[in-house]
């Protein structure tokens, strides 16, 4: 009886969902390069993803990366986003 009376508490704690807030810090590069005005700007903000899962804060807190050029003028964008408690 005892061995069950822990196993109730235990069991109903690992099916409920850990929903918490979690922080996004990101750092947004953008870079252009061939033309008359050549720029390398950094841009820093976070903002707080409340009330979710961590898997679904890892979603929307993510990294990414393209290139493009159009007329000799490349542009580079690099967003990198890390998740925190």
């Amino acid at each position: 009886m005892k061995k069950l009376l822990f196993l109730v508490p235990v069991l109903a704690l690992s099916l409920a969902s850990c929903k918490k807030d979690y922080t996004c810090d990101c750092s947004h590069q953008i870079k252009t390069s061939g033309g008359p005005y050549p720029t390398d700007t950094i841009i820093k903000y976070s903002y707080t993803i409340t009330k979710n899962t961590h898997r679904v804060a890892y979603n929307h807190c993510s990294h990414t990366y393209w290139t493009s050029t159009e007329n000799g003028v490349t542009e580079t964008d690099d967003l990198n986003c890390s998740l925190k408690k």
